[in-house]
Protein backbone atom coordinates (compact mmCIF):
# COMPACT_ATOMS: atom_id res chain seq x y z
CA UNK A 1 0.00 0.00 0.00
CA UNK A 2 1.42 3.11 -1.03
CA UNK A 3 2.27 5.94 1.50
CA UNK A 4 0.56 8.95 1.47
CA UNK A 5 2.61 12.39 1.84
CA UNK A 6 1.46 14.79 4.07
CA UNK A 7 0.97 17.40 1.55
CA UNK A 8 -0.35 16.33 -1.62
CA UNK A 9 0.57 19.15 -3.56
CA UNK A 10 3.16 22.48 -2.78
CA UNK A 11 1.44 25.63 -3.75
CA UNK A 12 2.13 29.48 -3.47
CA UNK A 13 0.58 29.33 0.44
CA UNK A 14 3.94 26.85 1.09
CA UNK A 15 6.65 28.09 -1.01
CA UNK A 16 7.83 30.57 1.93
CA UNK A 17 7.77 27.68 4.39
CA UNK A 18 9.58 24.92 2.15
CA UNK A 19 12.54 28.45 1.82
CA UNK A 20 12.56 28.53 4.88
CA UNK A 21 13.03 24.98 5.80
CA UNK A 22 15.64 24.17 3.41
CA UNK A 23 17.36 27.59 4.42
CA UNK A 24 17.50 25.56 8.06
CA UNK A 25 18.92 22.30 6.48
CA UNK A 26 21.38 24.22 4.25
CA UNK A 27 23.65 24.51 7.79
CA UNK A 28 24.59 27.59 6.77
CA UNK A 29 25.67 26.83 3.53
CA UNK A 30 23.80 25.94 0.20
CA UNK A 31 23.25 29.34 -0.87
CA UNK A 32 20.67 31.51 -0.73
CA UNK A 33 16.86 30.68 -1.01
CA UNK A 34 15.93 34.03 -2.18
CA UNK A 35 16.73 33.80 -5.78
CA UNK A 36 15.28 29.91 -6.04
CA UNK A 37 11.99 31.52 -4.16
CA UNK A 38 11.25 33.70 -6.61
CA UNK A 39 11.81 31.56 -9.86
CA UNK A 40 9.40 29.09 -7.74
CA UNK A 41 6.83 31.78 -7.08
CA UNK A 42 6.85 32.52 -10.76
CA UNK A 43 6.72 28.77 -11.78
CA UNK A 44 4.32 27.99 -9.58
CA UNK A 45 2.36 31.17 -10.63
CA UNK A 46 2.43 30.32 -14.29
CA UNK A 47 1.95 26.48 -13.83
CA UNK A 48 0.16 25.86 -11.09
CA UNK A 49 0.98 23.38 -7.91
CA UNK A 50 3.51 20.86 -7.96
CA UNK A 51 2.20 17.37 -7.30
CA UNK A 52 4.19 15.70 -4.41
CA UNK A 53 4.77 11.90 -4.26
CA UNK A 54 5.51 9.14 -2.18
CA UNK A 55 8.13 6.87 -3.86
CA UNK A 56 5.59 4.24 -3.52
CA UNK A 57 3.34 5.69 -5.36
CA UNK A 58 4.94 5.63 -8.58
CA UNK A 59 5.02 2.95 -10.81
CA UNK A 60 8.57 0.68 -10.10
CA UNK A 61 10.03 1.61 -13.15
CA UNK A 62 8.99 5.65 -13.57
CA UNK A 63 12.46 7.32 -14.21
CA UNK A 64 13.58 9.72 -11.29
CA UNK A 65 15.73 12.28 -11.86
CA UNK A 66 17.99 13.53 -8.97
CA UNK A 67 18.88 17.37 -9.96
CA UNK A 68 20.19 20.60 -9.07
CA UNK A 69 22.78 23.44 -9.78
CA UNK A 70 26.03 22.71 -9.72
CA UNK A 71 28.84 25.52 -9.00
CA UNK A 72 29.49 28.22 -6.12
CA UNK A 73 26.52 30.28 -4.51
CA UNK A 74 28.61 33.21 -5.44
CA UNK A 75 28.37 33.17 -8.90
CA UNK A 76 24.54 32.24 -8.43
CA UNK A 77 24.29 35.96 -6.99
CA UNK A 78 25.79 37.16 -10.81
CA UNK A 79 25.06 34.57 -13.43
CA UNK A 80 21.47 34.13 -12.92
CA UNK A 81 19.61 31.00 -14.60
CA UNK A 82 17.66 31.36 -18.15
CA UNK A 83 14.77 29.57 -16.91
CA UNK A 84 15.43 27.41 -19.81
CA UNK A 85 17.49 24.78 -17.56
CA UNK A 86 14.94 22.12 -16.87
CA UNK A 87 14.15 22.05 -20.52
CA UNK A 88 17.73 21.22 -21.25
CA UNK A 89 18.51 19.01 -18.90
CA UNK A 90 15.51 16.87 -19.24
CA UNK A 91 16.46 16.70 -22.89
CA UNK A 92 19.88 15.76 -22.21
CA UNK A 93 19.03 13.31 -20.08
CA UNK A 94 16.20 11.48 -22.21
CA UNK A 95 19.33 11.22 -24.91
CA UNK A 96 21.43 9.88 -22.51
CA UNK A 97 19.83 7.42 -21.32
CA UNK A 98 16.86 6.90 -24.01
CA UNK A 99 13.83 7.06 -21.80
CA UNK A 100 11.94 10.30 -20.60
CA UNK A 101 11.82 11.89 -16.87
CA UNK A 102 9.25 10.82 -15.26
CA UNK A 103 9.67 12.79 -11.70
CA UNK A 104 12.35 15.11 -10.23
CA UNK A 105 14.12 14.87 -6.61
CA UNK A 106 16.37 17.31 -5.23
CA UNK A 107 20.10 14.90 -4.98
CA UNK A 108 20.84 17.59 -2.34
CA UNK A 109 17.77 18.84 -0.14
CA UNK A 110 19.92 22.12 2.03
CA UNK A 111 19.70 25.74 0.61
CA UNK A 112 19.25 26.97 -2.72
CA UNK A 113 19.44 23.04 -4.09
CA UNK A 114 16.22 22.11 -2.28
CA UNK A 115 14.47 25.01 -4.09
CA UNK A 116 15.30 24.94 -7.85
CA UNK A 117 14.05 21.09 -8.37
CA UNK A 118 10.49 22.14 -7.19
CA UNK A 119 10.52 25.16 -9.43
CA UNK A 120 11.95 22.88 -12.30
CA UNK A 121 9.00 20.14 -11.97
CA UNK A 122 6.57 23.22 -12.20
CA UNK A 123 7.80 24.03 -15.09
CA UNK A 124 7.87 20.96 -16.54
CA UNK A 125 4.45 19.54 -15.29
CA UNK A 126 6.40 16.65 -13.34
CA UNK A 127 6.01 15.58 -10.04
CA UNK A 128 8.19 15.87 -7.23
CA UNK A 129 9.25 12.85 -5.22
CA UNK A 130 9.24 13.33 -1.28
CA UNK A 131 12.94 12.25 -0.93
CA UNK A 132 16.54 13.51 -1.55
CA UNK A 133 19.72 12.00 -1.74
CA UNK A 134 21.76 13.71 1.57
CA UNK A 135 19.42 15.66 3.61
CA UNK A 136 21.77 18.08 4.36
CA UNK A 137 24.89 19.45 2.41
CA UNK A 138 27.38 17.02 1.71
CA UNK A 139 30.56 16.81 -0.24
CA UNK A 140 29.57 16.74 -4.00
CA UNK A 141 28.69 13.49 -5.21
CA UNK A 142 28.49 12.24 -1.48
CA UNK A 143 24.96 10.76 -1.72
CA UNK A 144 22.68 8.30 -0.16
CA UNK A 145 22.42 6.53 -4.08
CA UNK A 146 26.26 6.31 -3.87
CA UNK A 147 26.23 4.34 -0.85
CA UNK A 148 23.33 1.95 -2.34
CA UNK A 149 25.47 1.31 -5.24
CA UNK A 150 23.21 3.80 -7.93
CA UNK A 151 25.60 4.23 -11.16
CA UNK A 152 26.19 8.27 -10.96
CA UNK A 153 25.97 8.22 -14.84
CA UNK A 154 25.78 8.77 -17.67
CA UNK A 155 25.16 12.72 -16.14
CA UNK A 156 24.29 15.54 -17.58
CA UNK A 157 25.05 18.82 -17.19
CA UNK A 158 23.41 22.11 -19.01
CA UNK A 159 23.70 25.57 -19.07
CA UNK A 160 20.26 26.51 -20.23
CA UNK A 161 21.84 28.46 -23.16
CA UNK A 162 21.71 25.74 -25.30
CA UNK A 163 24.55 23.60 -24.35
CA UNK A 164 24.49 19.83 -23.12
CA UNK A 165 27.32 18.06 -21.88
CA UNK A 166 26.87 14.11 -21.03
CA UNK A 167 29.70 12.79 -18.84
CA UNK A 168 30.26 8.98 -18.45
CA UNK A 169 32.94 7.88 -15.88
CA UNK A 170 34.00 4.99 -14.24
CA UNK A 171 33.81 5.92 -10.99
CA UNK A 172 32.35 8.57 -8.70
CA UNK A 173 35.19 10.03 -7.85
CA UNK A 174 36.35 10.55 -11.79
CA UNK A 175 33.04 11.81 -12.17
CA UNK A 176 33.69 14.69 -9.65
CA UNK A 177 36.72 15.79 -11.15
CA UNK A 178 34.93 15.82 -14.63
CA UNK A 179 31.75 17.69 -13.69
CA UNK A 180 33.95 20.18 -11.77
CA UNK A 181 36.15 20.73 -15.00
CA UNK A 182 33.25 20.96 -16.97
CA UNK A 183 31.91 24.29 -14.97
CA UNK A 184 34.91 26.16 -16.42
CA UNK A 185 33.24 25.34 -19.75
CA UNK A 186 30.06 26.58 -18.65
CA UNK A 187 31.14 29.75 -16.97
CA UNK A 188 31.33 28.14 -13.34
CA UNK A 189 27.63 27.57 -13.24
CA UNK A 190 25.34 24.63 -14.81
CA UNK A 191 21.84 22.56 -13.87
CA UNK A 192 22.98 18.87 -13.02
CA UNK A 193 21.36 15.68 -12.89
CA UNK A 194 23.33 12.34 -11.86
CA UNK A 195 22.37 9.49 -10.15
CA UNK A 196 19.35 8.65 -12.35
CA UNK A 197 17.57 5.64 -11.26
CA UNK A 198 13.42 3.75 -11.43
CA UNK A 199 11.42 4.31 -8.83
CA UNK A 200 12.33 0.80 -7.48
CA UNK A 201 16.05 1.67 -6.72
CA UNK A 202 14.48 5.12 -5.16
CA UNK A 203 12.80 3.43 -2.64
CA UNK A 204 15.65 1.84 -1.08
CA UNK A 205 18.55 4.53 -2.36
CA UNK A 206 17.27 7.73 -1.22
CA UNK A 207 16.45 10.11 2.15
CA UNK A 208 12.24 9.52 2.21
CA UNK A 209 10.29 12.04 3.86
CA UNK A 210 12.33 14.72 2.92
CA UNK A 211 10.19 17.42 1.49
CA UNK A 212 7.63 17.40 3.71
CA UNK A 213 10.59 17.36 6.97
CA UNK A 214 11.40 20.88 5.00
CA UNK A 215 7.59 22.33 5.10
CA UNK A 216 7.64 21.11 8.97
CA UNK A 217 10.75 23.02 9.63
CA UNK A 218 9.84 26.13 7.60
CA UNK A 219 6.79 26.48 8.85
CA UNK A 220 7.99 26.39 12.33
CA UNK A 221 10.48 28.71 11.80
CA UNK A 222 8.38 31.09 10.23
CA UNK A 223 5.95 31.13 12.82
CA UNK A 224 7.74 31.37 16.00
CA UNK A 225 5.22 29.34 18.02
CA UNK A 226 6.46 26.19 17.54
CA UNK A 227 10.63 26.01 18.43
CA UNK A 228 12.20 24.99 15.32
CA UNK A 229 14.25 22.66 17.27
CA UNK A 230 11.39 20.82 18.55
CA UNK A 231 10.39 19.79 14.67
CA UNK A 232 14.12 18.59 14.34
CA UNK A 233 14.69 14.89 15.13
CA UNK A 234 16.86 15.18 18.28
CA UNK A 235 16.65 18.90 17.86
CA UNK A 236 18.09 20.95 20.44
CA UNK A 237 19.89 24.51 21.44
CA UNK A 238 22.94 24.74 21.77
CA UNK A 239 23.06 28.15 22.82
CA UNK A 240 21.22 31.89 22.97
CA UNK A 241 23.93 34.27 22.62
CA UNK A 242 25.70 37.36 20.59
CA UNK A 243 28.59 36.66 18.01
CA UNK A 244 31.55 37.56 19.85
CA UNK A 245 34.17 36.86 17.02
CA UNK A 246 34.13 35.52 13.88
CA UNK A 247 37.30 34.42 12.22
CA UNK A 248 37.82 33.25 8.60
CA UNK A 249 40.92 31.35 7.22
CA UNK A 250 42.00 29.02 4.86
CA UNK A 251 44.15 25.96 5.54
CA UNK A 252 45.28 23.28 3.15
CA UNK A 253 42.51 23.29 0.32
CA UNK A 254 39.87 24.43 2.84
CA UNK A 255 38.28 27.83 2.98
CA UNK A 256 36.27 28.04 6.33
CA UNK A 257 36.15 29.59 10.12
CA UNK A 258 34.77 30.01 13.17
CA UNK A 259 32.25 31.71 15.25
CA UNK A 260 32.24 32.36 18.38
CA UNK A 261 28.90 33.04 20.46
CA UNK A 262 28.73 34.24 23.85
CA UNK A 263 25.86 32.76 25.59
CA UNK A 264 23.13 34.69 27.60
CA UNK A 265 20.70 34.00 30.68
CA UNK A 266 23.54 31.47 32.26
CA UNK A 267 24.95 32.19 36.06
CA UNK A 268 28.53 31.52 34.45
CA UNK A 269 30.18 32.21 31.14
CA UNK A 270 29.40 30.07 28.64
CA UNK A 271 30.82 29.95 25.00
CA UNK A 272 30.39 28.36 21.61
CA UNK A 273 32.29 27.19 19.16
CA UNK A 274 31.67 27.36 15.93
CA UNK A 275 33.40 25.94 13.02
CA UNK A 276 32.70 26.07 9.21
CA UNK A 277 33.97 25.59 5.74
CA UNK A 278 30.83 26.00 3.41
CA UNK A 279 28.58 25.46 6.16
CA UNK A 280 28.56 24.54 9.80
CA UNK A 281 30.36 21.55 10.40
CA UNK A 282 31.10 21.32 14.28
CA UNK A 283 29.77 22.90 17.26
CA UNK A 284 32.29 22.57 20.51
CA UNK A 285 31.37 23.91 24.14
CA UNK A 286 33.77 24.22 26.60
CA UNK A 287 36.00 22.23 24.90
CA UNK A 288 33.42 19.61 24.32
CA UNK A 289 31.89 18.53 20.62
CA UNK A 290 28.03 19.03 21.14
CA UNK A 291 27.62 18.57 17.23
CA UNK A 292 29.27 17.81 14.03
CA UNK A 293 28.51 16.50 10.55
CA UNK A 294 26.22 14.90 9.61
CA UNK A 295 24.26 16.36 11.85
CA UNK A 296 22.33 19.35 11.25
CA UNK A 297 23.93 22.51 13.04
CA UNK A 298 21.91 26.09 12.06
CA UNK A 299 22.37 29.32 13.40
CA UNK A 300 19.19 31.67 13.52
CA UNK A 301 18.77 35.48 13.66
CA UNK A 302 17.27 35.59 16.82
CA UNK A 303 14.77 38.45 16.20
CA UNK A 304 13.29 37.11 12.51
CA UNK A 305 14.31 33.39 12.82
CA UNK A 306 15.86 33.47 9.23
CA UNK A 307 17.92 30.66 9.22
CA UNK A 308 21.79 32.44 8.37
CA UNK A 309 24.41 31.89 5.99
CA UNK A 310 27.85 31.28 6.95
CA UNK A 311 29.25 34.27 4.94
CA UNK A 312 26.31 36.52 6.88
CA UNK A 313 27.83 36.19 10.30
CA UNK A 314 28.99 39.57 11.47
CA UNK A 315 30.38 40.18 15.58
CA UNK A 316 27.23 41.32 17.29
CA UNK A 317 24.66 39.74 16.03
CA UNK A 318 22.08 38.39 18.30
CA UNK A 319 21.28 34.57 17.48
CA UNK A 320 20.08 31.11 18.49
CA UNK A 321 22.31 28.15 17.40
CA UNK A 322 20.68 24.95 16.80
CA UNK A 323 21.69 21.02 16.05
CA UNK A 324 19.73 17.76 15.38
CA UNK A 325 20.20 14.57 13.85
CA UNK A 326 21.16 14.15 11.00
CA UNK A 327 19.70 11.55 8.33
CA UNK A 328 20.36 7.85 9.66
CA UNK A 329 21.58 7.07 6.36
CA UNK A 330 25.07 8.94 7.51
CA UNK A 331 25.13 7.38 11.36
CA UNK A 332 26.89 4.36 10.45
CA UNK A 333 30.53 3.32 9.61
CA UNK A 334 30.42 3.07 5.80
CA UNK A 335 29.22 6.43 4.87
CA UNK A 336 31.44 8.29 7.50
CA UNK A 337 34.32 8.06 5.27
CA UNK A 338 32.40 9.87 2.69
CA UNK A 339 30.09 12.14 4.94
CA UNK A 340 31.62 12.12 7.93
CA UNK A 341 34.16 15.14 9.62
CA UNK A 342 37.01 13.58 7.83
CA UNK A 343 35.60 13.64 4.77
CA UNK A 344 36.16 17.78 5.50
CA UNK A 345 39.39 17.39 6.91
CA UNK A 346 37.80 17.37 10.71
CA UNK A 347 40.64 15.14 12.59
CA UNK A 348 38.42 13.18 15.07
CA UNK A 349 39.10 10.37 15.26
CA UNK A 350 37.36 9.35 18.26
CA UNK A 351 34.18 11.63 17.22
CA UNK A 352 35.41 13.54 20.46
CA UNK A 353 38.84 15.23 19.65
CA UNK A 354 38.76 18.77 19.43
CA UNK A 355 40.43 19.60 15.78
CA UNK A 356 43.43 22.05 15.58
CA UNK A 357 41.80 25.64 16.16
CA UNK A 358 38.89 24.70 18.16
CA UNK A 359 38.74 26.05 21.57
CA UNK A 360 41.56 27.73 21.43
Amino acid sequence: MPRETAVSRIGQRDIAAFARGCAVLGCGGGGGVALAERMLRDAVARSGPVRLVDLDELPAAAFVMPCGMLGSPLVLEEQLPTGDEPFELVAAVQQAHGRPVDALMPFQLAGANGVFPLAWAASLGLPLVDADGTGRPMPIMATAMGLAGVSPTPACVVDGHGQRITIRARTRERLTTTAIATLAGVGGLAAFAFDLMEAATARRATIHGSVTRALAIGRAALSRRTAVETVLTGGRVLARGRVHQVERYRADRHRGGSVLIEGVGTAQPRWLRLEFQNEFLLAVDAGRVVATVPDTIAVLDSASGSPLLVDEMREGQVVIALAGAGPEIWQNPQSAAVAGPAAFGLDLPEGLATPRGVGR
